[in-house]
């Protein structure tokens, strides 16, 4: 019998790997959207970083200020649909925004002062190229499922002065003829007169009178009211009347090649120099002052070279060389640029040597925008930073009755332990829920899996401290005032009653009530919205605010931000994964539990969304306090949350305290209270500053002295933490001494803003380096105590460090100087302001 091979299908078994294929099919589709999408919006972004930066440099060869450079770029970017913050470097983009950074740089690349085009109170002397930066990031549509939440795009654009092309002809114009913007008269009073000179003349169209003279044709153009013509390349026959006659012609040909003369022609003069090498020509192949150009011959009585003329002739703006008499003669001529300027010709007529032009001068025409990259000419490198400071001072404290804001964190972590224990499901096994010490966190689920042990929590140790006989609420005097918001991601409640002492038991019953979960006083749930928690805080401040008191007096207002929890919550509400900045904890809860995930670190990209949120809660903390200018703004850090910000959010970092323990709650509200009545307060400005006006100009209090200008210094170490010396940049007679490492802060040279600079001319080498600051700064009157301190304390993504470090390297570098990120600088966190 032979054996037979049967093959049998199971019934459904194709259905797995169509249902495979079709997510595969959704993935290509959806991939080829989304990548298709950010390409679309990646070539924008460049093409309007480019349009910007053009438009931008356009507008600063008008001569226009700087603050109008400013806003031409930002009109420019929206003309293309680019939506941007647009100010200070370390501003945060909205959803849909972009950041954009735009700075001015000299003709090596370098940049002048670190301040953004449009804040920097003038356009700064030697200001060659404009840089226009724009970042950000494109929501995706299906490749989130892919954990790519947004893709990037970035562009980044350079527009220099540059001489134009199209509508330069090869007609050299002899300098000593033009003078103060205009032609000089002729020296012979026989042609002072018409049609040899005419100081009023007007262009149809155009809105001022112009001056007009007759200049004329020789070969050298050696004397006022002569001219000659040009060749753009050594090649090109002297005295070719078809050639000429192509050069002359609408729109000209110096875009089909340019020669400069070469080597430096001049025995009598020398080429430029930078760091010991000749840099001529500066941009070979390209129009430039200081080129040496070719001369040549005559007029040749060519037909084609008058219907060339012709065509210009009250027809359109012809730009022509400027230049300085020449040296050598007949067709070895050759003549040096002084600049381009812009001419209207009415008419020519003559033969040979007696030929001539009637001409219009109507200005300089030295450079046009074009997108163009500046060249490395130096060796060494140089850096530019910005500094900032953040004022503080002390203030004396009135006896006026108290309006208390109590900012509650009620979610979902407030039902853990201090040890940041919760039970799963509130009644199975310990869950260790928060790294503390050696323990990693695990992955809890908010309220639900709360600590079994009422007592033990965190909201019941935090209302206890409350409500609880002789607590804080039971600490009020008459005529105070409180209002409690509780806040997470399930609700942001503010309440709708400003409690008095004679309302004691109605304002604890609304401490029970605050967050409550399932009915539970001391259950909780939901994430960590700060942001929105303190934005409240100052809506109610301003749309609701206390009664009037009876007395007559003003409400001192004080704010008490009670939290456990890192905000991981954006301001427009939504929950902040952080798969951009900390993959590694793809996207759960430990995400919204790490610190680091939710702030805006230097070197981290802007996110579409906002500012993180730890920073967003610090950008709202501030403008509370700026609304109400004698605010005390204290926190309360619970258990083991990471206090990063929050000494930022709180009105001093000594107003920020850490409740570590349930004993110190109660002893940190009544250290609160303390500091609340006392007479005198710390305070200060709510954010960084980066300008120093003379009324605060501080008193230097140790060497090395400080001369006019000069704030402070940095001081600049090698990776060994060797002192690197540096020659004095300042103005004035070297005051260091032995200090040669220590570089001036001012303001004087950096667009008007604290900064310092270290130009490439007396730059450093490339290599890792270590950097120290202070500044000192007077609290002046009204606002301040008329002290001066010194701010020496670097901060670095929130935190203290002992130094900032950078490095140097080349290839990282457009010219030869390079943008530091911003110097921060505090007061030592345990000074004594209040004496």
């Amino acid at each position: 019998m032979n054996a037979r091979l049967t093959r049998t299908r199971a019934a459904g078994q194709s259905i797995p790997l169509i249902a495979l294929l079709i997510v595969v099919l959704i993935g290509a589709v959806g991939l080829a959207v989304d990548v298709g999408n950010d390409y679309a919006q990646q070539r924008n972004t460049v093409r309007g970083t480019n349009a910007a930066a053009l438009a931008g440099m356009n507008a600063m060869i008008q001569g226009v200020s700087d603050q109008a450079v400013g806003q031409v770029i930002q009109q420019s970017l929206k003309s293309n649909k680019i939506d941007g913050i647009y100010g200070q470097a370390d501003d945060v983009a909205g959803s849909n925004q972009r950041i954009i950074q735009a700075h001015y740089l000299n003709s090596k690349g370098d940049y002048i002062g670190s301040c953004n085009i449009g804040s920097c109170v003038q356009v700064p002397t030697g200001a060659a190229y404009i840089e226009v930066k724009v970042n950000g990031a494109v929501d995706t549509y299906f490749a989130r499922v892919l954990q790519r939440p947004t893709l990037p795009v970035k562009a980044q654009a350079f527009a220099g002065r540059c001489p134009a092309v199209q509508g330069v002809y090869p007609i050299a114009i002899q300098s000593s003829t033009i003078a103060n913007n205009k032609f000089k008269m002729p020296d012979d009073p026989n042609q002072q007169v018409k049609p040899y000179w005419d100081d009023k003349y007007q262009i149809p169209n155009y809105p001022t009178v112009l001056t007009k003279r007759r200049i004329y044709l020789k070969d050298n153009a050696d004397a006022p009211g002569n001219f000659s013509y040009l060749r753009w390349q050594a090649a090109q026959k002297a005295g070719d009347a078809t050639n000429l006659a192509a050069m002359l012609k609408i729109p000209g040909t110096l875009g089909s090649g340019f020669e400069e003369v070469t080597p430096w022609p001049d025995p009598n003069s020398q080429p430029p120099i930078v760091d010991g090498k000749v840099v001529y020509p500066i941009k070979p192949g390209e129009l430039n002052a200081d080129d040496w150009l070719y001369g040549n011959s005559g007029f040749s009585g060519s037909k084609a070279v008058e219907d060339a003329l012709q065509e210009h002739v009250r027809n359109d703006i012809m730009i022509l060389p400027i230049v300085d008499p020449a040296i050598d003669q007949g067709v070895n001529t050759k003549f040096q640029v002084a600049g381009l300027g812009a001419f209207y010709l009415d008419g020519f007529g003559g033969n040979g040597a007696n030929a001539w032009f009637d001409l219009v001068y109507v200005g300089s025409a030295n450079s046009i925008a074009c997108l163009s990259t500046p060249a490395v000419a130096a060796a060494k490198l140089g850096i530019t930073a910005p500094v900032f400071l953040k004022p503080r001072w002390s203030r004396s404290q009135s006896s006026a009755p108290i309006a208390f804001e109590v900012i509650m964190d009620v979610s979902g972590s407030m039902s853990w332990n201090f040890a940041g224990q919760g039970n799963k499901n509130g009644t199975g096994a310990t869950l260790q829920c928060e790294a503390v010490g050696n323990l990693a966190a695990e992955n809890c689920n908010g309220g639900n899996d709360y600590w079994k042990t009422k007592e033990q929590r965190r909201v019941y140790v935090l209302k206890q401290a409350l409500i609880q006989n002789g607590g804080f609420i039971d600490a009020m005097k008459d005529g105070d005032r409180m209002r409690i918001i509780s806040f997470s991601t399930t609700k942001i409640d503010g309440g709708t009653t400003w409690y008095g002492v004679d309302q004691a038991a109605a304002l604890k019953q609304s401490v029970l009530d605050a967050g409550k979960y399932n009915g539970d006083s001391y259950r909780t749930s939901g994430s960590t919205p700060g942001p929105q928690a303190l934005q409240k805080a100052t809506q109610i401040l301003s749309s609701s605010p206390p009664p009037a008191p009876a007395n007559g007096l003003s409400y001192r207002h004080v704010v008490i931000y009670l939290t456990d929890g890192v905000a991981n919550v954006f301001l427009n509400g939504d929950w902040n994964y952080a798969k951009d900045v900390c993959p590694e904890f793809n996207g759960d809860e430990r995400a919204l539990n790490t610190a680091r995930c939710q702030y805006d670190q230097d070197n981290y990209a802007a996110n579409p969304k906002g500012e993180r949120p730890i920073s967003a809660m610090i950008t709202q903390a501030g403008k509370l306090k700026k609304a109400y200018d004698d605010m005390q703004l204290f926190v309360v850090a619970l258990a083991n949350v990471n206090p990063l910000g929050l000494d930022e959010v709180a009105s001093n970092p000594k107003m920020l305290y850490l409740a570590t323990t349930p004993d110190l709650v109660k002893i940190i509200l009544d250290q609160i209270r303390d500091k609340v009545e006392a007479p005198c307060t710390e305070t200060g400005n709510p954010d960084y500053i980066n300008y120093i006006d003379s009324g605060h100009v501080g008193t230097v209090t140790a060497p090395p002295p400080q001369p006019l200008g000069v704030h402070g210094y940095l001081k600049l170490y090698d990776q060994n933490y060797t002192p690197v010396n540096v020659p004095w940049t300042g103005t004035g007679t070297d005051p260091r001494g032995s200090n040669q490492n220590y570089i001036p802060i001012s303001q004087d040279g950096l667009g008007g803003k604290l900064g310092v600079e270290i130009p490439a001319t007396s730059g450093l080498a490339p290599g890792i380096y270590h950097m120290q600051a202070y500044v000192y700064y007077k609290a002046a009157a009204p606002e301040g105590d008329g002290f001066s301190r010194k701010y020496d304390h670097l901060i670095v993504n929130g935190q203290v460090v002992q130094d900032k470090t950078f490095t140097l390297t080349p290839q990282d570098l457009l010219g030869a100087s390079k943008l530091l990120d911003p110097v921060r600088l505090d007061l030592d966190p345990d000074a004594v302001l209040c004496k």
